[in-house]
């Protein structure tokens, strides 16, 4: 199993608990984060074939040392093993400046369905979007995720200006 990086980046106070220490969503929130990243770069994440989505099932995660708030941290990720409508990935954190590990995640994902089995599977029934709407909008590419500052500014300017409208 080959890793390659896939984010790069500072813990955020706000994915740590009363103690100060990174909790779980956290750390897969950071995973997430290099998703994007390792398909940019061909680390083979998946192929992408049109209409067809894949859907985390399960996440373990072990902590090896804490990571806290400002610590530096990078994210590896490799796929583990591959079955007919499984996958199961690795993902590594390490100490941003000193390499050491301190946190480890497995993922097992369905892979291979298509739109309408997602949406049977997990009762959903709004229309999914064939385009992303927000890319023209902030001259971004599609789908990327936003970094968590940029979300929550973004939300506030929309949410003031709702409030405008309304008059309040």
């Amino acid at each position: 199993m080959g890793l390659a990086e896939g984010y790069r980046g500072a813990v955020r106070a706000h994915e740590c608990d009363a103690a100060g220490v990174m909790r779980p969503d956290g750390v897969i929130a950071r995973v997430w984060d290099g998703v994007p990243n390792l398909r940019n770069r061909g680390a083979g994440l998946g192929v992408k074939e049109e209409g067809m989505g894949s859907a985390a099932l399960e996440y373990r995660v072990a902590y090896l040392r804490p990571l806290r708030a400002g610590q530096l941290v990078t994210v590896c990720s490799g796929l583990r093993a591959l079955g007919e409508k499984t996958t199961t990935w690795t993902h590594l954190l390490h100490d941003g400046q000193t390499g050491a590990p301190v946190a480890a995640a497995e993922a097992v994902h369905v892979v291979g369905w298509t739109a309408q089995e997602v949406r049977e599977t997990l009762g959903i029934r709004a229309a999914v979007l064939a385009t992303d709407p927000l890319a023209v909008r902030y001259g971004e590419r599609p789908w990327m995720p936003w970094a968590p500052d940029v979300a929550a500014a973004r939300f506030k300017e929309e949410l003031a200006a709702l409030q405008a409208r309304a008059g309040v």
